[in-house]
């Protein structure tokens, strides 16, 4: 869909410094797991209980689903994998008494969040989702995309 192609290249204008892409490559879908693990973590009302894995993070997860579904199939499928992965992880580490899924995530979004901003510190640019919350959707997009498209060939490069 061609909002799908405008968006991804309105968000690579902003990352074109190869560093940059790869700290964005490693740290937005770490930035998104450590998100979904947050929402994983707010108390639910209780006939969430009635479905399994039915909490926040996931209903978020089948909103961006929606989302994606809308903007391209094949995109969509791509990033359902990588949600049911991001559930899978998360729900191992809930499961696990002696790690603290909350202090995890937090820990990992800080990182996340600096390791990006050095990458736009080295190209010179502000964090694109200080400009558009929208970007929140496209950014794991634009990383998969990077990824599929002739094994990380740059997106941001004319084509």
């Amino acid at each position: 869909m061609q909002f799908l192609e405008d968006w991804t290249k309105e968000f690579g204008h902003h990352h074109q410094n190869r560093m940059n892409q790869v700290l964005h490559q490693i740290f937005v879908p770490l930035l998104t797991l450590s998100v979904l693990g947050i929402l994983w973590c707010i108390p639910t009302p209780e006939f969430f209980s009635l479905i399994p894995y039915l909490n926040w993070a996931t209903v978020t997860c089948s909103i961006g689903l929606l989302f994606w579904l809308a903007m391209d199939l094949k995109m969509a499928f791509g990033m359902l994998v990588q949600t049911i992965v991001m559930i899978w992880i998360i729900s191992k580490v809930d499961n696990n008494p002696n790690v603290p899924l909350l202090f995890v995530s937090l820990f990992l979004m800080a990182i996340s969040w600096g390791f990006q901003m050095v990458g736009h510190i080295i190209e010179g640019t502000h964090l694109t989702l200080e400009k558009n919350i929208k970007f929140m959707l496209i950014a794991p997009i634009w990383v998969l995309k990077n990824l599929v498209k002739s094994g990380g060939e740059d997106l941001s490069s004319p084509q």
